[in-house]
């Protein structure tokens, strides 16, 4: 399946499947990391 990149809030999102895999969220220290967000359950996986 073709990856899909939408632009949402200054964040790039990847939809694949029922995941939308968004990369690099700032964290309070500065840092960032990537986060799995499931379209189906709600839930963002760490």
């Amino acid at each position: 399946m073709k990856k899909l990149p939408i632009i949402i809030n200054n964040y790039r999102q990847i939809i694949e499947g029922n995941y939308i895999y968004i990369d690099k969220i700032p964290t309070r220290d500065g840092n960032s990391r990537d986060l799995l967000f499931s379209i189906t359950t709600r839930e963002i996986w760490v």
